[in-house]
């Protein structure tokens, strides 16, 4: 463990936003073709303006990107060294990592 990093103990609330957009993140990125907000949050069980937002949100950040038909893929951040298999990669280790900070 870190120096000046403690572990917290209890009962810890999970970040649920954290965890839709991790996986917004993986629909999109795991998909073979450009995906709509509409499918994601269908896939999830997610309501759409929560979706629409959060890949907003990962579009900003360069991991998604939006075509001229509104729909989503992998954006500049999740290509090259960071391909798809790597970043579902990275998913699934943010995930485990939230999960041990947050148990």
């Amino acid at each position: 463990m870190h120096e000046g990093v403690r572990k917290r103990r209890g009962p810890a609330q999970p970040n649920h936003s954290l965890k839709r957009g991790l996986a917004c993140l993986q629909s999109v990125v795991s998909s073979e073709r450009p995906v709509g907000s509409r499918e994601v949050a269908r896939l999830l069980g997610e309501k759409h303006t929560q979706v629409n937002r959060l890949l907003g949100t990962l579009a900003s950040l360069g991991l998604a990107e939006c075509t001229p038909d509104w729909k989503v893929l992998p954006g500049p951040a999740s290509s090259g060294p960071f391909q798809a298999v790597q970043v579902r990669d990275l998913v699934d280790r943010l995930h485990e990592a939230a999960v041990r900070i947050i148990t």
